[in-house]
This record gives structure tokens, sequence and C-alpha cells, in this order.
């Protein structure tokens, strides 16, 4: 327990740190020499934390994280046996793992290199576009490090899905598509991301938003959803009578409120400029709705991570946009309630993934 309460302190101290950043367009010659160090000690302070977050990841035992044991059995089991379609692992992942093993045998190697490629590719893309890279070292410890150290192949996939949106931003439309493709050869449910395609489809309007939020929720909770997506998706028949169909809805309430404030913070922030923030307000609409939809299947709320990872920047961003008192207010507020709530779900919700008490792969 020691390691995660200092991990609580350190972040609550980034956090303070993150609510007092100011954008040093407004500043005077002589606050902004100061404003330039002190970002200077946020980037050091941010690839600290990342290099942390990594080793905690990389060297892991099989204990941490409840699927860790049964990604370390597949890549054993893919290099005796080889690529094998019958296995419930995408093609992609399989031929990773397969690639992987001809360098080394070591099963823990799977969980080195996922760990950097996954660390690496949100730290360097959030270090690139962030505005306030101590917020979004925050939020991406809440967001990412439970998922990296649970669901191998969709971490790759997310952050693959991650660089997919910058190539759409910058109107690169062949390769947000070749990215995503290659990323749901690691994980199917990085199609979701296509979803950004149809932004100008989407309401732009808050009220119409958050009425269509209701109408998913009362379907998704009354199981008409379910019924009427079993009949269309017959191959997924089985989630629906699984463990992950009518259950977690106190995670998936928590990911619905969550998701229903960054919609309210985002459009408040992007209101005068709404059609030339289409794909950052799509982002967060489809987080909404995605996190509506499950009650139904949770397996909804993971699908909703994909848009969740592009918040860690896009939120700190939006945020930044407002006046400094209610920045350093929606800063701390938004940070100190998702670091509460990692923190109490590993405490009295362990099962939902084992990630205390902390072990290493060497114990």
């Amino acid at each position: 327990m020691v390691l995660y309460i200092a991990i609580a302190i350190v972040f609550l101290f980034a956090l303070i740190i993150a609510s007092t950043y100011q954008q040093s367009c407004v500043l005077t010659s002589r606050e902004k020499r100061f404003v330039d160090k002190k970002i200077s000690y946020d980037k050091i302070l941010f690839c600290i934390i990342i290099v942390f977050l990594w080793f905690l990841t990389a060297f892991r035992s099989r204990n941490i994280g409840n699927d860790t044991q049964t990604y370390l059995n597949y890549f054993l089991k893919i290099n005796q046996v080889g690529i094998n379609k019958k296995y419930p692992i995408e093609i992609g992942y399989q031929y990773y793992c397969l690639i992987l093993g001809r360098i080394t045998q070591n099963e823990n190697a799977i969980l080195i290199v996922t760990a950097t490629i996954c660390y690496l590719g949100v730290g360097v893309y959030t270090f690139k576009y962030s505005n306030n890279l101590t917020f979004s070292i925050v939020l991406l410890f809440c967001v990412c490090f439970s998922i990296f150290t649970n669901i191998l192949r969709q971490s790759i996939a997310m952050v693959i899905c991650l660089y997919a949106f910058q190539a759409l931003k910058n109107k690169r439309y062949i390769w947000f598509i070749l990215l995503v493709f290659f990323a749901s050869t690691f994980h199917i449910s990085a199609l979701v991301v296509l979803s950004f395609l149809f932004s100008k489809f989407l309401p732009k309007n808050i009220y119409v938003i958050f009425f269509v939020a209701i109408i998913l929720t009362f379907l998704s909770v009354t199981n008409i959803l379910s019924n009427l997506l079993r009949r269309v998706l017959t191959e997924y028949d089985s989630y629906f009578d699984s463990k992950y169909a009518n259950s977690g809805w106190l995670a998936v309430t928590y990911s619905l409120l969550r998701a229903s404030a960054f919609v309210f913070i985002v459009f408040s922030s992007y209101k005068c400029k709404l059609d030339d923030n289409s794909l950052i307000l799509t982002n967060f609409v489809m987080l909404l709705f995605m996190s509506c939809l499950g009650y139904s299947v949770n397996l909804f709320t993971r699908a909703s991570e994909y848009f969740l990872i592009i918040a860690i920047v896009e939120l700190p961003n939006a945020i930044m946009r407002f006046g400094v008192k209610r920045r350093k207010l929606l800063t701390f507020i938004t940070g100190f309630v998702m670091l509460a709530y990692f923190f109490v779900t590993i405490i009295f919700r362990p099962e939902w993934n084992h990630l205390y008490p902390y072990e290493f792969w060497l114990n």
C-alpha cells in the first residue's frame, strides 16, 4: 500500500501544479520567462512519471492485471504451435507475439515490449499536443495505467487509433483509415473509431446530444437495445448472456457521469467555434454515447476507451481556453475526482482489475 500512497501524493502534487498552469501568450515578458521555466520543469516531471509508470507496467508479475496470465499463456502457446485462426485473438496480435517470440522466448518480453509501445506512443503524442502536460499526465495515469496492465491487445489498438485521430485532424483520410484497420488487427473494437468519418452528421446542439444520451440509456437499461443487437450481431450473441451483460453498473454510471461532464466542459469551451472543432466534439459525444450503451453490455465501456484516451490531450486543451479561475477549478476537481475513483476502486473493487497489492515479476 505504501507504493500507491506515494503515487497518490505525487499525483495530488502534480494536480496542484496543473491547476496553476498558465498560457504564456497572455503574460508580460517577465512573467513569460517565469512560466516558460516552469513549463520546462513540467516537461521533466512528465517524462519522469511516464518512465515510472512504464516500469511498473513492464515489470509487473503475472498476477497484476486480470488478463495478464491469459496473454502470457497465449504468447507461449502461439510460439509453440504457431498462428491459429481459431484462437479468440486477432490475427495481428498473433503475428505480434510470433515475431517477438523469434527474438526471445521469455514470457515477460511481451509485457515489457507492449508497455514500451503503449507508454512511448501515448507519451510522445501527449508531449507534442497537450497544452497542459501536468494535467495530462494525471489523466494518463487515471485512464491508461489500469488498461495497460490488463488488456494488452486493445492497449496497442488504442495507441494506434490515437495517431489515426491526429491524421484525421490533419485531413489525411487514407492514413486515418489504414491506421484504424491496422489497429483492428490487434482488437476488432478499434473499428468504432471509424465513427469520426460521420462527425458532420452528429448533433452540435448540446441539448439534442443529452436527449439522445437519455434515449440510449433508456434502451440500454431496459434491455431493448440488447435484444435488438443480438438479432443483428448474431456472432456476438454469447456476450449478451455472459458476465458482461447487465453488470458493473456502478462503473458504467461513473463512466456516464464523467463523459457527461466532459461533454459539458468541451462544448462550453468551443461554443463559438463548434464547426472548426467538430472532430474534438465528436470524440466526446461518442464517449458519452458509448458510455450510455454500457448498461446493456459493459463491453461498450471498453469501446469508449478509444475516445477516452484522446481526452487525455483534448480535455486539458479545452479547459485551458477558459479564464484563470474557472480553469483552476475545473482542472483540480476533474483530476481529483478521477484520482479518487482510481484509488477507491483498487481498494474496494479489486476484482475489476487486480492492481493491489502490487507485485514485481521477480517475486
